[in-house]
């Protein structure tokens, strides 16, 4: 997850003493980052640094969820993009989660090193093809092929390689990124 990584260590030490910003926390359950993400408009967005979280995207009488976490960069909903269809996008931290404000200051102090504009363009275009799969997977018409599916989805990202087989941890209460 590391934004640095294509730096040489002189310019790494240098980004990391620029590059400070504001990291804050939250527990699980609903979560205001609308507030957040207003404050990073005019600059990349929110960086989810661990943690996971839920985005329900309501239409209608709908709701599709879509998981985020470490490395996915989220940017605010504007007005233009929701065109005439009214929705509405309600966050929840499935853990407790911590999240950097990447706001216009930060974009600028990013500037002498635009790798790190391109890790971060590279991220906001997983997060994109991961969001693809997810619709690919949630047309499968079989729910058992659509829960295997998405099972292997989430296994891919959050799974962890054990003896028997590969282990996604979910806690009772809820999924458990560990």
């Amino acid at each position: 997850m590391e934004l640095l990584e294509e730096l040489d260590p002189g310019e790494r030490a240098d980004a990391r003493a620029t590059l400070t910003t504001v990291v804050f926390g939250t527990d699980a359950g609903h979560i205001p980052i609308s507030e957040w993400l207003e404050a990073a408009r005019s600059g990349p967005g929110v960086l989810v640094l661990d943690g996971v979280l839920a985005a329900g995207v309501h239409v209608g009488d709908r709701i599709a969820a879509e998981l985020v976490g470490a490395g996915d960069v989220l940017q605010p909903w504007r007005r233009e993009d929701e065109e005439l269809l009214a929705c509405g996008v309600e966050w929840r931290a499935l853990v407790p989660s911590r999240l950097a404000l990447l706001d216009n200051a930060f974009a600028q102090r990013a500037v002498p090193w635009p790798q790190i504009t391109g890790a971060l363009l590279r991220r906001a275009g997983r997060r994109t093809r991961r969001l693809n799969l997810q619709r690919a997977i949630s047309s499968q018409p079989r729910l058992e092929v659509r829960l295997a599916l998405l099972l292997w989805h989430l296994a891919a990202r959050w799974g962890r390689v054990e003896p028997g087989g590969i282990r996604l941890p979910l806690a009772r209460d809820g999924f458990d990124p560990g």
